[in-house]
């Protein structure tokens, strides 16, 4: 009579999940999660194109590098996950990384925002809204010497998140 144990390769993520935040879309931001081998001989990877692509909705906002490979024994692999969204939503990725000779694949998830800045620009008091790609000329009339005028530029956030900006003649 034979006897034989199975056991699970000891492959694993150092962490379950990244979680990016909000960025503004078309940023960039990434992320080092490595892969550990504890075993004594090399295990093959591979990451499933679409865990990486996600929903349909997503677009091409997320990059896994590299997307297949082997881990050498008793060591690790840095996975360099880049994200960069492509549309204004919340994105939650299960990546599902494929480890030869392991029943179940390895899944990382990964969560973003993808924003973009809401705002509106009027001028003078009856609020004339104003275009980015248009000069707005300001009509001051006849004045005479030492007498002051001034104009309203008002500028509206209406969206979540505070921005910058910066005036240029």
């Amino acid at each position: 009579m034979v006897v034989g144990r199975v056991v699970e390769p000891n492959v694993l993520f150092e962490t379950g999940k990244i979680k990016f935040g909000p960025l503004l879309l078309e940023g960039k931001n990434r992320e080092v999660v490595n892969i550990i081998n504890q075993e004594q001989i090399p295990f093959s990877f591979n990451f499933s194109k679409e865990s990486v692509k996600g929903s349909t909705e997503y677009g091409d906002s997320l990059r896994v590098s590299p997307m297949t490979g082997v881990v050498a024994p008793q060591s690790q692999l840095p996975i360099e996950i880049i994200f960069q969204p492509k549309y204004e939503l919340t994105y939650n990725f299960n990546l599902t990384c494929n480890v030869k000779r392991k029943a179940r694949p390895l899944v990382l998830n990964v969560k973003g925002e993808g924003y973009k800045i809401h705002h509106s620009v009027f001028a003078d008091v009856n609020r004339v809204p104003m275009q980015s790609n248009e000069p707005y000329k300001f009509e001051y009339g006849d004045f005479f010497i030492n007498e002051k005028k001034t104009k309203t530029v008002t500028l509206t956030n209406n969206g979540e998140f505070n921005f910058d900006f910066v005036w240029k003649r």
